[in-house]
């Protein structure tokens, strides 16, 4: 029987100097070493590194676009994917002010009528099972979980 690892993990900081394209490069760079360690598990299969990697990209992009310009301070952002109980879970944890972005989700969204930006998080709802946020040690805190259905995702 295959074993999933205990843990993937990928860490970053950006720094207030930093310009928002080089921020922006710092979260795609920790993007491709969460694909490409998803990757090498085993258990996760294209629609599950999907769903990880948009929730990553969501949050992470989201925090060097609007927390770091708002900071004289560098902001660590944590990245960790667990696999519990036949759930694949997600934590994003970062030192930025406070914001919870799971507070505004509106119910329905009509894309037309919608103005661009501001829909990551609702496809985000989309894509996973259960969302939480909370605010911890001066932390934000997300949490994601998506159920693995282990013959679609290549258990034995």
């Amino acid at each position: 029987m295959y074993a999933p690892p205990e843990s993937i993990a990928v860490c970053f900081s950006l720094h207030p100097a930093m310009r928002c394209d080089e921020a922006l490069a710092a979260v795609s760079a920790g993007g491709d070493i969460l694909r490409e360690r998803l990757a090498r598990t085993g258990w996760a299969n294209d629609q599950i590194v999907f769903s990880l990697n948009l929730a990553y990209e969501e949050v992470a992009s989201n925090i060097a676009r609007h927390a770091l310009p708002n900071t004289d301070r560098a902001i660590t952002v944590r990245c960790r994917i667990l696999v519990r109980s036949g759930l694949a879970v997600m934590v994003i944890l970062d030192n930025s002010g406070r914001f919870n972005p799971l507070a505004s989700i509106p119910a329905r969204v009509s894309l037309p009528a919608s103005t661009i930006g501001g829909l990551g998080i609702v496809l985000l709802r989309e894509e996973f099972s259960t969302m939480r946020y909370c605010r911890i040690c001066g932390c934000n805190l997300l949490r994601f979980s998506k159920p693995i259905h282990r013959e679609a995702d290549g258990f034995s």
